[in-house]
């Protein structure tokens, strides 16, 4: 749920831009990244006390630690997907199949 709240705002700002929707759909999925989380939860650790502090770093585990195996285990299907969808003006680079 955590990421799709952080999705939408990112995939609205981006509306008025010059990127096309799968790329503001990959921006999306991938730019929000749970690092302020752990910040403010750092801050937070230090000047709690102890059993207010443990209290917020296992909440913050508790969302942070799925949304990373999410991105994880999404990564090389949506960097598939991306590739499968050409945007006006990229270059594509052909690899010629590996030999055997």
């Amino acid at each position: 749920m955590l990421t799709v709240a952080r999705f939408a705002p990112v995939f609205a700002s981006l509306t008025e831009t010059s990127f096309s929707r799968v790329e503001r759909d990959v921006i999306g999925w991938f730019g929000p990244r749970d690092v302020t989380s752990i910040v403010f939860a750092v801050l937070a650790y230090i000047e709690l006390p102890a059993g207010e502090a443990n209290f917020v770093a296992k909440v913050t585990a508790a969302t942070v630690l799925p949304g990373v195996v999410l991105h994880g285990v999404t990564a090389k299907p949506v960097a598939r997907w991306f590739a499968r969808h050409p945007q006006p003006g990229a270059v594509r680079h052909h690899t010629p199949p590996s030999a055997v």
